[in-house]
């Protein structure tokens, strides 16, 4: 099984893509079957006999959306949902469609802890128009008029490491973090109190492109490497060598191309 096959070109743009390396179906043997897992087959990368291969002869599965009985047997299970209304569940259902990503942020969104009732908190999330994008690009419409809000958001896109919370008051101010905490928390998974991390790539692909256009929406290379240039800094502040975000240094400065850094950087 070969999953994730529109993430290797929207995320990696390799030189050399795996695809190409996928063999042609004729050179496949008896008792082998590929399994490709992929959101498109528009992919530059993938061969046109494999395209062809696999639009016809009943090969292609489109996976449906969550049933309401789905929908509801999954809120059943969430912590913190227990006291939910038949109302609300049918809303929840109304508001994702019965896309699971959506409803994940959905039932994230409302047991948050924010302090809203849930049928407030409901109305309030953004309803799934058929792709998880327009959600996010509601959510933005939101939250770009905040500067400081913007620049927290385009530093944690540009991490690897996990988000280690009890460092994000050096970062930005405490009204800051709370707008993070209160308006973006549902798009992250909480490993610990301290750890952090985007609960789906696509969101951290959509600020990281969103925080990287200029004004009149053009792709502007100074801001991705003014923000890694930041990052690079922070990376100094840890005082424990086996903290991961030490060894990043290397990564934002290469990124910020401030390449007699990483030469000057001590082994």
């Amino acid at each position: 099984m070969v999953d994730g096959l529109d993430h290797n070109q929207r995320e990696h743009n390799p030189l050399q893509s795996l695809l190409s390396d996928l063999p042609p179906p004729n050179t496949v043997p008896d008792g082998v079957i590929f399994v490709l897992g992929s959101q498109t087959l528009e992919l530059n990368d993938l061969s046109d006999t494999i395209k062809e291969h696999v639009r016809y002869e009943s090969r292609t599965i489109v996976i449906s959306p969550l049933t309401r009985t789905n929908v509801y047997a999954a809120i059943k299970k969430w912590p913190g949902c227990s006291e939910l209304t038949d109302d609300n569940k049918k809303k929840i259902f109304e508001k994702s469609l019965g896309h699971p990503l959506s409803l994940v942020y959905l039932l994230e969104f409302i047991t948050g802890g924010s302090g809203r009732d849930y049928d407030e908190a409901i109305d309030d999330f953004p309803l799934y128009q058929g792709h998880i994008e327009q959600s996010y690009s509601v959510y933005w419409r939101q939250i770009e008029s905040n500067q400081k809000l913007v620049d927290l958001l385009a530093l944690l896109s540009r991490l690897r490491e996990p988000i280690n919370t009890q460092v994000l008051g050096k970062w930005s101010d405490h009204s800051t973090i709370r707008a993070f905490i209160s308006s973006a928390s549902h798009y992250f998974k909480k490993d610990s109190d301290i750890s952090w991390r985007f609960f789906h790539n696509s969101f951290r692909l959509f600020i990281l492109d969103k925080t990287s256009r200029n004004l009149f929406g053009n792709f502007d290379d100074s801001k991705n490497i003014e923000y890694h240039k930041v990052l690079a800094e922070h990376c100094i502040q840890p005082t424990d060598d086996n903290d991961p975000m030490r060894w990043e240094r290397v990564y934002h400065l290469f990124n910020a191309r401030q390449m007699e850094a990483v030469i000057d950087l001590n082994p």
